[in-house]
């Protein structure tokens, strides 16, 4: 998968839309989810918060690391 598809696939998911604007249903979003979280735990070297990281991991940060990522 490109990272264009990924991106693709990963706005779909957090808005529930298509850029054309038709609703995803439920079987799209399941597995556009199922696809966004298999490419970050492949390809997420940078992972962010909320993120799967290479080693399949979920990424939480504390609020402090959030602050200091943000320069709050």
């Amino acid at each position: 998968m490109t990272p264009e598809i990924y991106q693709r696939l990963a706005t779909a998911v957090e808005l529930g839309k298509w850029p054309d604007g038709v609703a995803l249903t439920q079987e799209q979003k399941d597995n556009s989810l199922q696809l966004v979280m298999l490419w970050q735990a492949r390809h997420n070297t940078d992972a962010q918060h909320m993120t799967i990281d290479t080693n399949g991991q979920m990424v939480m940060k504390s609020k402090q690391q959030l602050k200091a990522e943000f320069g709050i």
